[in-house]
C-alpha cells in the first residue's frame, strides 16, 4: 500500500503548491512527478467538465445535415453557448474553468470549433500557476473531428499535443510538439476525441442505471472508459437554484492511476445536458467543479435564469 508523502515545509505556500495534486494522486508527491499528477488531473477535469452527457444512448445517427441547416435540436447545444466553471479545493477557489463553441471557416469551409481553457486565480498563481487549453475542430457535416488540440502551460514549461484524424484512412496522428514525438493511432470509422465525443453525445437523452464502455482520443492516447449513471439526484446551483440531475461515475485509468468506485463523479441536468457539479474525492480533501454561468443564444431555463441574475 502506497503512503502519500507530503514535504514538511515552513510555509503555507509551498503547501498549497501541492493542492491540485493531491487531489488526483496515489504517487508519493515530489518535484520531480508533479508535471506527471497535474497532466493526470487536467485529464480528469477535462473529461468531466466538457460535459458528460449522453454516452448511455444509442446515438449510433450521423447529422447529415447542412452547416447551414444544422440547429439546436439536431445539435443538442447552441453555437455561440459559453459555460464557466469555478473550481475548488474543499472550500477554497483555486480557478476556473471555460467552454466555448463558435463557427469558424478554414481554407473556405464552415467548421465548428469548441474550446476549453481552465486557469488558477491570483492567488494561486503566485504559488503554481496553470493555463490550460484544448480545442477541437469538428465537421458538422458528421460530427466528426478533424483536430485536437491540447495545450498545457506551467510557471517555466509548455507543453503542447495535436491530434490529425483521417477518417478515410481508420488513422489519427499524434503529434508532441516538445518531445517531437509522433504517433500514428488506428481509429474506427467514428472514432472521435473526448470534447466532440462528449458534444456530439448531447444530442441524445441520458437514462438511469446504465453502464457502457467507450474508447475515445485524449491527449494521452487512446482512452479505455466505462460510464456508468445512478438515480437522480437535486444539486444546488447559486444562480439556478436546485436541479435534478443524474449522477455519473466514470471508470478508467489516467497514467498509473485508477479512477472508480466514486472517486470521480458527476451529475448532468436534462435540459441541455449540462453537468452541473463534479467531484474528486481525495485522501486530504476533494476537488470540486460547480457550474457558475452560462451565456450565449437561447431561452431555456438557463439563459432565463442569466437574465434574472443580470436584471438584479
Amino acid at each position: 500500500m502506497r503512503v502519500l508523502k507530503i514535504p514538511r515545509y515552513h510555509h503555507l505556500q509551498y503547501c498549497l503548491k501541492y493542492i491540485l495534486l493531491i487531489a488526483s494522486s496515489t504517487l508519493p508527491v515530489n518535484d520531480m512527478n508533479m508535471n506527471g499528477i497535474l497532466k493526470q488531473l487536467y485529464g480528469i477535469l477535462l473529461i468531466l467538465s466538457v460535459n458528460f452527457s449522453g454516452e448511455f444512448c444509442n446515438a449510433q445517427a450521423t447529422n447529415t445535415a447542412t452547416p447551414g441547416d444544422i440547429t439546436l435540436r439536431e445539435f443538442g447545444f447552441p453555437v455561440g453557448e459559453e459555460l464557466i466553471y469555478k473550481i475548488y479545493w474543499g472550500i477554497i477557489p483555486v480557478g476556473t474553468a471555460t467552454i466555448k463553441n463558435e463557427w469558424i471557416k478554414e481554407n473556405g469551409r464552415k467548421l465548428l470549433a469548441i474550446r476549453y481553457k481552465t486557469h488558477t486565480n491570483r492567488i494561486f498563481d503566485t504559488i503554481y500557476p496553470v493555463d490550460d487549453t484544448a480545442e477541437s475542430i469538428i465537421n458538422p457535416e458528421n460530427f466528426l473531428p478533424l483536430k485536437f488540440t491540447v495545450c498545457l502551460t506551467r510557471r517555466n514549461s509548455r507543453n503542447e499535443t495535436e491530434v490529425t484524424f483521417d477518417h478515410s484512412r481508420l488513422k489519427a496522428i499524434m503529434v508532441t510538439k516538445k518531445s517531437g514525438m509522433t504517433r500514428e493511432l488506428d481509429i474506427d470509422a467514428d472514432t472521435r476525441d473526448i470534447i466532440t465525443f462528449l458534444y456530439y453525445s448531447r444530442s441524445t437523452d441520458l437514462l438511469p442505471r446504465q453502464t457502457r464502455q467507450c474508447r475515445i482520443v485524449t491527449d494521452l492516447g487512446l482512452l479505455n472508459m466505462k460510464l456508468k449513471t445512478f438515480d437522480y439526484e437535486n444539486v444546488d446551483l447559486d444562480i439556478f437554484g436546485k436541479i435534478s440531475c443524474l449522477r455519473l461515475d466514470p471508470i478508467t485509468k489516467l497514467d498509473t492511476m485508477l479512477i472508480e468506485n466514486g472517486r470521480v463523479m458527476s451529475w448532468i441536468a436534462k435540459e441541455r445536458c449540462l453537468a452541473t457539479r463534479m467531484t474528486i474525492n481525495a485522501p486530504l480533501a476533494n476537488v470540486s467543479i460547480e457550474l457558475s454561468e452560462v451565456h450565449g443564444p437561447g431561452n431555456d431555463f438557463w439563459s432565463k435564469a442569466m437574465k434574472k441574475k443580470a436584471i438584479k
